[in-house]
């Protein structure tokens, strides 16, 4: 049994999600996610997404609700209590240095990540090379052998894993399993038959420094002229976190080359991670997506849809 627990944004979500399933399938051991109801998600898996099909494996998605901020800083979440005396491994993932560390053997073996991404300045430079792609697949292949070795013994030894981004690569089509809910995916059908050659674009504001810092929306600006230069009949659709970027955006070039949606910007709303999702699947029936630096949320629409990505900078 793999126990994952994950609390972060949505797209960081699914990829550790993805990561559950993909090594499950692999190692043929069972697989229950702990959906945490925090921070910017507010709606259970199940109010999101269909039930998991058509997938080599046994995974399970629980709905949790932390009962306080200091459960949430918690380094031992409460499937600890269960997993007493087993193999536990955290893996607490920051955008600038990973570490992993096993409490059972009581060993850091956070060298296995390449030194490349430690400094601020190199991983900077990760991102202006459009390398958050090869930024986690080189991650993931660092930490392969280490997790292959704990899912064999799985299912006669328990695992607990604390991940905020994915952890194990899958080298199938990834999420081909993850479809929204009816309503939701009714709407990314109405909004996407709209689409003729259309581009993607996401533009993330709000609390990500990097994507505001490198991503600017002058430089989106840029990328429209340079698109609509190159072929007149370009449209474009918007996904962002920021009302006023859409106004400027639809200001400049107008509705018939904008599309966008009206979207609950209030992260803590329970309708935001719906729209999310609406966003996020209209983005992966775009021809191609121009995102945000740093932004998983631009590269999962680019799996999802498996399109182009190219990032802003």
């Amino acid at each position: 049994m793999i126990y994952l627990r994950s609390t972060p944004g949505l797209c960081n979500r699914l990829l550790a999600l993805d990561s559950l399933v993909s090594i499950c399938e692999k190692h043929n051991c069972k697989g229950v996610m702990q959906w945490v109801i925090h921070g910017a998600i507010h709606s259970p898996f199940y109010e999101l997404f269909e039930k998991i099909e058509n997938i080599n494996a046994d995974v399970e998605i629980e709905t949790h609700y932390p009962i306080s901020r200091q459960f949430l800083k918690c380094k031992v979440f409460p499937l600890s209590n269960i997993l007493s005396g087993e193999s536990f491994i955290e893996i607490y993932r920051c955008f600038k240095y990973f570490n992993l560390k096993s409490k059972k053997r009581g060993t850091d073996i956070s060298k296995v990540i390449d030194d490349n991404f430690r400094s601020e300045e190199k991983l900077n430079r990760t991102m202006q090379n459009n390398d958050l792609y090869r930024f986690l697949y080189t991650f993931c292949k660092k930490i392969e052998p280490e997790m292959n070795a704990f899912a064999k013994n799985s299912n006669t030894e328990p695992i607990a894993i604390e991940m905020f981004t994915r952890f194990f690569w899958n080298d199938n089509k990834p999420y081909s399993y993850l479809k929204p809910k009816k309503d939701l995916q009714e709407e990314v059908n109405h909004l996407s038959e709209k689409f003729k050659n259309t581009i993607g674009l996401h533009i993330r504001r709000d609390d990500h420094p990097d994507a505001k810092a490198f991503s600017t929306t002058d430089k989106f600006i840029k990328t429209i002229q340079d698109a609509l230069e190159k072929e007149a009949s370009t449209t474009f659709f918007l996904a962002s976190d920021s009302p006023s970027v859409k106004e400027e955006l639809i200001q400049i070039f107008g509705k018939d080359k904008i599309m966008t949606r009206q979207t609950q910007y209030n992260k803590y709303h329970r309708n935001h991670a719906k729209d999310a999702v609406v966003d996020l699947f209209c983005l992966s029936k775009t021809k191609k997506v121009c995102g945000s630096a740093g932004s998983t949320f631009s590269l999962l629409a680019s799996e999802i849809g498996d399109i182009e990505l190219s990032t802003v900078m």
